[in-house]
């Protein structure tokens, strides 16, 4: 979603969805599967000075099991999408 201020941050994004789509359409054939995670705020290092409760965001350890749980499904499913945020919205 853009916001302002985050032109080249939120093209970027948005490039990457672009891409991830087209590989999921050229690599489904070969049994590729292409997932492509779209996390908020998740709490790492590099907000911790950022002044904010870190009940503001997301966990890490909660996304890294999420993207675990659904890379290991089986190979007749795919996720192609997750959109996951703060409980509390956007930061």
């Amino acid at each position: 979603k853009g916001y302002p201020g985050g032109a080249a941050y939120c093209a970027a994004k948005h490039g990457v969805l672009g891409l991830a789509r087209s590989l999921r359409a050229e690599c489904i054939e070969h049994g590729i599967r292409v997932i492509t995670f779209l996390p908020g705020a998740t709490y790492t290092p590099s907000w911790e000075e950022s002044g904010l409760p870190e009940s503001r965001f997301i966990p890490a350890d909660e996304l890294a099991r999420l993207v675990v749980d659904t890379a290991t499904l089986s190979s007749r499913t795919v996720v192609e999408e997750i959109v996951i945020r703060p409980h509390l919205g956007d930061i």
